[in-house]
């Protein structure tokens, strides 16, 4: 009796249809039956695509199977039409860029073409646009062009992103490119300090071209200009092996005892024998 009056309800109205469906659905997420809600979801936006409450549901049935690629092709409805707020967009692109990141360096692992991979890495961070609002994304992103060995690509998504929004973890990346033109890349350094002379990892990064010029005294100034800013800058450690090879072990061994100090200040008070 039941099983017909809910196949003479589905057949009364495409709105009662709905109805039903979206309280079935209602129901297995309530009970945790992901499989089961994703297909009736799924029903429903074919009734109604641009539902709200549904492509709200569809997200958590996603996340919950963890389908980033399925989710991926919501994302732009769920901007335009405003039914996630900037910083929850954020948090979602966020997790399916981190959780289909980790699927593509497992396959770097595996041995797959890292041309293709980059393409899919770019291919996947053009998609998540809001990701270019968090600094931390934006250094991984960086890192793992680099990582995969297309550093062109790496330092103009560098130049270009802090051209438009300065960031200290994102310069850090910049002195990890590996490119034959160092001049180019520390004119690029030295103009962005007229914008940032307030940047310890801009200094960092600038000392660390230098040196790859073997520009040694240059490199001594940048590194010291940056421990002036950040007395816990790798500049620290950078300088003191810099001075030990220009015969300066005094120097040297000085800034060793001072990065000793600052580590021991770390540690936590535990009992000594």
């Amino acid at each position: 009796m039941k099983a017909l009056l809910l196949r003479s309800a589905h057949k009364s109205t495409p709105e009662a249809e709905f109805a039903i469906g979206f309280a079935q659905s209602q129901i297995q997420m309530k009970q945790q039956h992901y499989e089961g809600a994703l297909a009736s979801l799924l029903r429903l936006q074919k009734l109604k695509p641009k539902h709200k409450q549904v492509l709200k549901m569809l997200v958590t049935v996603y996340t919950q199977l963890k389908d980033w690629d399925a989710l991926l092709p919501l994302t732009p409805t769920l901007k335009k039409d405003g039914i996630f707020d900037d910083d929850n967009m954020l948090e979602l692109e966020r997790n399916a860029f981190l959780a289909l990141l980790d699927k593509i360096k497992f396959r770097n692992k595996l041995g797959q073409n890292q041309k293709e991979l980059v393409n899919e890495v770019e291919n996947l961070w053009n998609k998540l646009d809001t990701l270019s609002q968090d600094d931390r994304m934006r250094q991984l992103y960086a890192h793992t062009l680099i990582r995969f060995g297309d550093d062109a690509k790496a330092e103009s998504f560098i130049r270009n992103s802090l051209n438009n929004r300065w960031s200290e973890e994102l310069v850090y990346e910049y002195g990890n490119i590996k490119q034959d033109n160092t001049k180019k890349l520390l004119t690029n350094c030295e103009n962005w300090l007229k914008k940032e002379p307030a940047s310890a990892n801009l200094y960092l990064v600038c000392g660390r071209l230098s040196q790859s010029m073997m520009l040694w005294g240059k490199a001594r100034d940048y590194y010291e200009q940056a421990l002036s800013l950040d007395t816990q800058n790798e500049a620290l450690a950078e300088l003191s092996r810099l001075l030990k090879a220009m015969g300066d072990t005094k120097a040297s061994q000085e800034l060793m005892m001072i990065n000793l100090n600052y580590a021991s200040n770390q540690l936590k008070p535990l009992p000594l024998p």
